[in-house]
């Protein structure tokens, strides 16, 4: 069952309700009725209820006049029976039925409320969402904006779709709306959010206007939304993937969760998300679970983001365990999640640093390999020691074993339980004052958690020569999967896709001089991601690339043409010494065949009357046929 459309809070419009549909229970039968019907009244059988105002429902649906009218005191019975005994779905039915005065209940928008509430109670997504929209349009109750948004968000969280739609329409006019006017006329907005000079504030300002229909432009939400999605696709403006995201998420006509226009809204929250965006966050954690949006990565990549930025130990616990126990080694799998021990790492870290929880598994997942750094008994020794410190015996337990399994600790560390930035100044500090072996054990684990920070510097430390690992007698040492340039240019693409200009441009030239054109990766791409950050000197790399490409082009272009010259050439001389060929193959038959025949005879042959002429042939044809006369 979805929601009936409520839109916008500025115009208030009419509200129009959808009957509620069954849940997927058993019906009863004419067999089993009695039974439920004694199941619901004695023993307050809420399923049995529902069973038995399915029945119900259908009969009086099926009948004619007073018949159906006959079975409407035992249907709300049995309704009113299984909403008071914990049936959202029944409470929800009954809030329906007072709204729009049917089925015998009295048309009454407080008794719908009061339903509505009772049905959000027992955990019933679309009650929380119908009860959001009476307080926020004050039907039956006072106004409260904050009340509404409250019930929308719960209702999401129960994983109704309609009410993830309520709150998207609801969190879109909210922010939109209290967005400042333009300080920016209309003609300088667009030439701010122009491709070569894209600007994202000036690009959301213009989505604003036209959503609002203010700055002397009339309303048109498709150009808000084109706007928005200009600023998200190309310059990865927060705000811009936010509210274009929110514009695709709020329509609830579309119901299939899997059509292209859903997926691309859920993208583009996300992609607000991941660029740091928490509210973004906020809304998609709840809105992606199976029952609603039904996006399983992105929903705990949703809740990750929030553990980082706004750390609480519900959301860092389920990301941690989500992304350490995946099965899906890669985001290609269709479903599911992908498996990621680097963000589970930093997910149970937070947690231990911030709620002293999951100290043990952050431990334990320092001592695998992780994208861009070795085991690291030191860093796993450090957690322990400091959670230990605090009084965390399951720490203190652990920490001991480690130590006797490993030998405690080599040389020394700096501290993981200090917080990452922390961590990189100190780092960075160390490989400048030659202790390169602590510093580089830090950065390497800061840039496997994601710093961005740290992901560049030790890209460039790796482009200035440092070894992956401690070196062995003055030596590199080989490991396997931990190839020093193949890190490096996954470091600075992880490092370019946050938006880093620099990174942007150093990937654009390493994928041209590859000549790499395949794929998302392609040196055309590259080039234009570094272009749309304003990387320096993307635009004069741009020009050249341009003029050495189409110079290479006219050079392919003259090969081809000498190629197709020298192959027509070629094609001539062979036709010719083939005609020839054929040719002295045939007279050779000839010569044969006429010394087969008793060689060749020359004479002249006798006409009728005087006439006569020279000619030659073979010796069996002129005895046969020219005999007297030749």
């Amino acid at each position: 069952m979805y929601l009936f459309r409520v839109r916008s809070l500025v115009l208030a419009l009419v509200c129009m309700a959808l009957a509620p549909v069954p849940l997927a229970f058993a019906k009863s039968t004419d067999e089993t009725v009695d039974a439920d019907t004694q199941a619901c009244m004695q023993a307050n059988d809420n399923v049995a209820c529902e069973a038995v105002y399915d029945y119900l429902r259908e009969k009086i649906d099926d009948a004619k006049g007073k018949a159906g009218q006959a079975l409407l005191p035992e249907l709300r019975r049995v309704a009113e029976t299984g909403c008071a005994a914990g049936n959202g779905w029944l409470c929800n039915t009954i809030g329906y039925a007072h709204g729009q005065g049917e089925d015998g209940w009295a048309q009454d928008r407080a008794q719908s409320l009061d339903y509505y509430l009772k049905a959000c109670e027992t955990g019933y997504g679309i009650g929380c969402g119908n009860a959001g929209v009476a307080f926020e349009l004050g039907r039956a109750v006072a106004e409260d904006q904050a009340e509404a948004e409250r019930l929308y968000r719960k209702g999401c969280g129960f994983g109704s779709m309609g009410s993830c739609q309520y709150l998207a329409s609801w969190l879109l006019d909210d922010r939109v709306y209290a967005e400042p006017a333009a300080t920016e006329t209309i003609a300088e907005m667009k030439a701010n959010c122009a491709d070569m000079a894209l600007n994202g504030p000036s690009c959301v300002a213009l989505g604003v206007a036209y959503f609002r229909g203010s700055a002397g432009v009339s309303a048109n939400e498709n150009e808000a939304g084109r706007y928005w999605s200009k600023a998200c696709r190309e310059i990865r403006y927060a705000p811009a993937c936010y509210y274009v995201g929110l514009k695709v998420l709020r329509d609830d006509t579309i119901e299939d969760k899997t059509a292209p226009i859903i997926i691309a809204g859920v993208q583009s929250v996300m992609a607000a998300c991941r660029f740091g965006l928490t509210e973004a966050c906020e809304y998609a954690a709840p809105a992606l679970v199976e029952s609603a949006f039904n996006y399983q990565q992105s929903m705990t990549d949703a809740r990750y983001q929030i553990c980082v930025q706004k750390p609480n130990l519900e959301d860092c616990a389920f990301a941690g365990n989500a992304y350490a126990t995946a099965t899906f080694l890669s985001r290609d799998s269709p479903t599911g999640v992908y498996r990621d021990f680097g963000k589970a790492a930093l997910a149970w870290l937070t947690a231990c640093r911030t709620f002293d929880s999951h100290c043990v598994d952050a431990a334990d997942m320092h001592l695998k390999k992780l994208d861009f750094a070795l085991p690291a008994p030191n860093l796993a020794i450090g957690i322990l020691e400091t959670a230990c410190g605090k009084g965390n015996q399951e720490a203190c337990a652990r920490h001991d074993s480690l130590v006797d399994e490993t030998g405690g600790v080599n040389g020394s560390y700096i501290d993981p339980m200090v917080s990452d930035d922390e961590r990189f100044i100190l780092a960075k500090f160390d490989i400048e004052a030659g202790n390169v072996d602590r510093g580089r054990e830090t950065l390497q684990s800061l840039a496997s958690l994601g710093h961005t920070d740290a992901q560049l510097e030790l890209a460039l430390l790796y482009e200035a020569g440092l070894s992956v690992a401690p070196l062995v007698d003055g030596r590199s040492t080989y490991i396997p999967l931990f190839d020093r340039d193949e890190m490096k240019w996954e470091l600075f693409e992880r490092v370019a896709a946050k938006g880093v200009p620099d990174a942007a441009m150093r990937v654009a030239v390493h994928a041209y001089e590859e000549n790499d054109h395949e794929g998302g990766d392609s040196y055309e791409n590259a080039i234009a991601r570094a272009l749309s950050l304003g990387a320096e000197g993307s635009e004069e790399f741009y020009r050249a690339v341009i003029a050495q490409d189409k110079a290479r082009m006219d050079a392919r272009h003259e090969a081809l043409v000498a190629l197709n010259r020298r192959n027509v050439e070629a094609r001539d001389k062979m036709d010719r010494e083939t005609v020839q060929r054929a040719w002295d193959q045939y007279a050779q038959r000839q010569k044969e065949a006429e010394e087969r025949a008793g060689g060749r005879v020359c004479g002249t042959v006798y006409g009728q009357g005087n006439s006569t002429y020279r000619t030659c042939m073979t010796r069996d044809h002129a005895a046969k046929y020219y005999r007297g006369n030749f």
